[in-house]
């Protein structure tokens, strides 16, 4: 009598353990990243009556509580440091200890020192970029203080149709002005002046910065001829000396050098700017001279100031962008991934898990490789 209530007893202590598990997975319903678990059952063994040709079973028992980790559903959220995986790999994340977990909760933040972080404090972990080249070392991907340093203006670009009907006095001048950059980021106006100096479509260039002449010198373009058809022929480089006619084989990018006197440079190291004439089919028309009123088609140069940071994006690689106030796209970080052998094998702590000898040790890999899925930006 006493066995077969004891057998009885065993099919409620495994329900009662079953009804936890289902307890715990509805309550952790709404969880980022939480993986649900299984309960399995297993017959206890038989014990042999009547002289060995019977056996009387002893009940049940829990074999194992297992972890599903089935592909999730994606929920949208609209900040862009909430990733999310799309396949079987893991966040990995240090604590300040140093000791490594692992999860599939992607819910981050930038903390107060400027760490990609859980809410708990545990670190993302990643490669970080330095100057746009990535460093395969992984560590805390620190986002603190990142700024967009600024590039010296080292290459302009400027497309002018000139008045073919104006005066050759002089009083028909016309100026073609764009901001350029210095190597601290500092902002200077260039400015470029064609002035006409005789019917036949000869006009000469001066140059100034900022207003002053003199911060530019040794410009190798200072005159420009235009044939009857409105387009160059003849360059020169004193304005009144005229080389072999110019074509699309031998007319080339000018040069001049600018010289600043807060200790910066524009350009190359000796202050030498480029004159781009866009590519070689369309130098010719480049600069044009028309009956029409002299207009400036495009400016533009490859400088720009330095920039704070204003916003996150993370791509399905991994690849943390940043964009700054200068316009600016720069990478900055990576986020890697783990995969196991055996999941199964992983301990639970919380929201997340640590290895065991049955899960196998991490395979770290980037999102979109060595099958640990990819990644989404603003997801849970």
């Amino acid at each position: 009598m006493a066995s077969s209530l004891w057998i009885g007893t065993t099919g409620l202590a495994v329900s009662e353990k079953q009804l936890a598990v289902i307890g715990n997975n509805l309550a952790n319903s709404n969880t980022a990243g939480f993986k649900s678990s299984d309960t399995s059952f297993a017959s206890m063994l038989s014990q042999s009556a009547s002289g060995g040709s019977q056996q009387v079973g002893q009940g049940v028992s829990v074999s194992s509580i297992g972890t599903s980790f089935a592909q999730g559903s994606f929920q949208t959220t609209g900040t862009a440091t909430d990733l999310s995986i799309d396949g079987d790999g893991f966040f990995i994340l240090k604590n300040a200890e140093g000791s490594s977990s692992y999860t599939r909760a992607g819910g981050f933040l930038v903390d107060e020192s400027g760490l990609l972080s859980d809410i708990s404090g545990n670190r993302v972990q990643g490669y970080k970029f330095t100057d746009g080249v990535e460093v395969k070392a992984m560590v805390d991907l620190d986002l603190q203080n990142v700024m967009s340093k600024p590039v010296s203006t080292s290459s302009v670009k400027m497309s002018v149709t000139l008045d073919s009907q104006t005066a050759t006095d002089g009083t028909g001048s016309f100026d073609c002005s764009q901001v350029v950059f210095d190597s601290l980021g500092t902002e200077h106006t260039l400015n470029a002046t064609f002035r006409k100096t005789s019917g036949d479509g000869t006009w000469d260039i001066t140059y100034k910065l900022d207003g002053l002449t003199s911060a530019v010198t040794n410009a190798s373009l200072k005159g420009i001829q235009f044939g009857s058809d409105g387009t160059i022929t003849h360059l020169s480089t004193n304005g009144t000396t005229w080389p072999t006619t110019v074509s699309t084989s031998n007319i080339t990018n000018q040069t001049f050098q600018i010289t600043l006197s807060n200790g910066a440079t524009i350009g190359s190291t000796t202050g030498t700017v480029t004159w781009d004439f866009e590519s070689v089919e369309a130098r010719l028309k480049t600069i044009t001279s028309y009956a029409t009123t002299s207009r400036v088609n495009a400016v533009s140069n490859n400088g720009y100031s330095s920039g704070t940071l204003t916003g996150l994006n993370v791509d399905d690689a991994g690849v943390v962008q940043g964009m700054f106030t200068n316009g600016k796209r720069q990478d900055l970080a990576r986020v890697l991934l783990a995969s196991f052998a055996n999941n199964q094998g992983l301990s639970k702590v919380g929201s997340n898990f640590v290895p065991s000898g049955a899960s196998g040790d991490p395979v770290i890999n980037y999102p979109g490789s060595g099958g640990v899925g990819t990644l989404r930006s603003s997801s849970l």
